[in-house]
């Protein structure tokens, strides 16, 4: 009878905690899941990430993309021979329309449309490059009333489908830029489609386009509730349009740490930065004025490349070198209910609701 019931007792404690045998690591009290089992076609590196509005996980990458359904993998690749109408590689965003298609824009093959009626893709390039000089696109947005904005590395398309997916809206804007100034991104801020290069950040109307900031090396610009956050040279903060100025946190990165590759919020006073060796987590007051910085290194000290996050605000890293691919860390670890769990037993946790 006690051998028995000392059977049952291992018996529950490997099915309880077998799944802790794995390459997941902790961190400052924080598990990192790792996902890198089911991203090696993809080649671990994921340059962009995604949940749609079915909860599916687009992950982009330089040689397709994944869709993570909730239970399986699909994967679309260029020369695959059931990639469903697939076209390219490097994907550079993935976005959902308004009308529910997922849009993949990659890097110079255009943009692949999937509808989810179909479960096809349909790949648009010729309609959207016809007349433009520049076809390598560096980020896409769409506005409210479904005209889809399409950056390059020298001007902006603006481009809108009918129902029937033929193209009744066509315009190319020329951005006059200056000596060795290029085009890094767009976005929607306020109602207004900004233009991000790597020295300005500019504004788009019907019929021209003007400066709204000027700075050294912009690295990215994106919106946190509300407001807008740049990353530039070195350095985070706020950017005030309206008086031109930066707000920068109150924290120089250490020395060993090189330099930033990415930056997202938590929540709003938890941020993560992404650096050439790992992760520092910064937190942050009411003001936004850094309180602690915690070195985080998720993957020994490889790179975080990017960082990305889901609809339920879980994040997932980019992490470079061997052992590398996609970290994912549960936002529900940040909150109280995880707190004095003992590793395996957080870990546990984490896997069983």
């Amino acid at each position: 009878m006690r051998l028995t019931c000392l059977f049952i007792i291992l018996l529950f404690n490997f099915v309880r905690f077998g799944h802790c045998q794995n390459n997941n690591v902790e961190v400052e009290g924080l598990i990192f899941e790792d996902l890198q089992k089911d991203l090696i076609a993809t080649n671990k590196y994921v340059t962009d990430l995604f949940q749609d509005s079915n909860g599916f996980i687009w992950m982009g990458s330089f040689y397709g993309v994944n869709v993570f359904d909730g239970t399986n993998f699909s994967f679309y690749k260029d020369h695959l021979d059931n990639n469903d109408g697939f076209k390219g590689y490097r994907v550079r965003k993935i976005l959902e329309s308004n009308n529910g298609k997922i849009l993949v824009a990659m890097r110079n093959s255009g943009i692949n449309v999937f509808d989810p009626a179909t479960g096809k893709f349909k790949n648009y390039y010729d309609s959207i490059f016809k007349g433009v000089e520049y076809d390598i696109i560096q980020n896409i947005a769409e506005s409210k009333s479904g005209e889809l904005y399409i950056t390059t590395g020298r001007e902006v398309i603006v481009v809108k489908f009918d129902e029937n997916e033929n193209l009744v809206q066509h315009h190319i804007f020329k951005v006059k830029l200056n000596k060795k100034e290029y085009i890094r991104s767009g976005l929607f801020f306020n109602g207004n489609f900004l233009v991000e290069t790597n020295q300005r950040i500019l504004k788009l109307d019907e019929t021209s386009i003007y400066t709204l900031y000027e700075g050294f090396n912009i690295r990215k610009c994106v919106v946190i509730q509300n407001e807008l956050w740049i990353r530039a040279d070195q350095r985070i903060g706020r950017l005030n349009i309206n008086t031109k100025s930066t707000k920068w946190l109150n924290f120089e990165l250490p020395r060993e740490e090189i330099y930033i590759t990415d930056f997202k919020f938590a929540h709003q006073n938890l941020l993560f930065i992404g650096t050439k060796k790992g992760c520092i987590r910064l937190d942050l007051n009411s003001d936004f004025d850094v309180v602690k910085a915690t070195k985080l290194h998720i993957n020994k000290s490889n790179a975080v490349v990017r960082i990305f996050s889901d609809n339920s605000d879980n994040l997932y890293f980019s992490v470079s070198g061997e052992g590398g691919g996609i970290k994912k860390l549960n936002i529900n670890q940040l909150k109280n209910r995880y707190i004095g769990l003992p590793p395996l037993e957080k870990d546990y946790a984490l896997h069983t609701f």
